[in-house]
């Protein structure tokens, strides 16, 4: 099910599978800026998918809490467990869409607890708002990262854009590091991104922009303390992956959340686009 939003500047298209952006365009001086778009032939790069219970990484694809362990049956325990499950529409108008799944105890075996997870999408005047609410429905604590995995396209950047970060910690850290080392010092950080990147930071605060020639990304964020970013050369496209815990959180700990039971937690991402 694809679901579309619109005001004056922004065009929005959400799959229901998943929650996923599959589309977002701005629109101004009667100019129309692809920021993501969806290709189909590309699904194994995650694109848009929201990272939940645990963001990128599940080394082994298992994991220990309070003593007891969860292990994998599934295949690709890549990304967490939302990218193929079908959210229910629960509230919906032209310029907002609530989606929403329910877990159940023992439906998923790396995520068996009863929680459930909203996402909101709002178009407020030049600023597109995302809202995530996870909710603990269990009589035990559950533990959980999340994070958003989207793909910008660079085109709409203009010529040599850059990825400005403002007072990050860089992390020594690769795909087969499963307890990434930061960087003790805090750094502003610029980014080429046009050159091929796969890094992580600690976030110091929330905001950071993406700047090329012929506009300007912002991206702001609440909750979210760590950012992956991503690029290869095989497309055009950077992925800017903010994050409320490290990667593979649930084997390492870093930044990892746990929800008490019948307690709820609140994210917030806004994005802004100048041109």
């Amino acid at each position: 099910m694809i679901i579309s939003l619109k005001n004056s500047f922004w065009q929005l298209d959400i799959d229901a599978k998943g929650a996923r952006v599959i589309s977002l365009e701005c629109i101004h001086q009667n100019k129309t800026t692809k920021l993501i778009s969806s290709h189909s032939h590309l699904d194994s790069w995650n694109e848009s998918v929201w990272m939940f219970p645990w963001s990128n990484s599940l080394i082994n694809g298992t994991y220990i809490f309070d003593g007891i362990p969860y292990e994998n049956k599934q295949q690709d325990p890549l990304h967490g467990l939302l990218k193929e499950l079908n959210f229910s529409v629960v509230k919906i108008s032209d310029q907002e869409c609530s989606l929403q799944y329910l877990f159940q105890n023992g439906a998923h075996s790396l995520f068996p607890f009863s929680a459930r997870i909203t996402i909101t999408f709002t178009l407020k005047d030049k600023s597109f708002v995302c809202t995530v609410e996870v909710q603990n429905n269990d009589l035990i604590s559950l533990p959980y990262s999340l994070g958003w995995h989207p793909y910008f396209e660079l085109e709409a950047l203009g010529d040599s854009p850059i990825l400005c970060l403002q007072e990050v910690q860089k992390s020594t850290w690769s795909l087969t590091n499963d307890v990434p080392t930061f960087n003790q010092s805090k750094e502003n950080i610029d980014l080429s991104a046009q050159e091929e990147i796969n890094a992580l930071f600690a976030l110091n605060q929330g905001s950071l922009y993406l700047n090329g020639t012929q506009g300007k990304l912002n991206i702001s964020t609440k909750g979210f303390n760590y950012l992956q970013v991503f690029k290869s050369m095989e497309r055009n496209a950077l992925a800017i992956e903010p994050m409320t815990s490290c990667n593979s959180a649930l084997n390492n700990g870093i930044g990892l959340k746990v929800l008490a039971p019948n307690t709820s937690e609140l994210f917030e991402l806004e994005l802004t686009f100048e041109s």
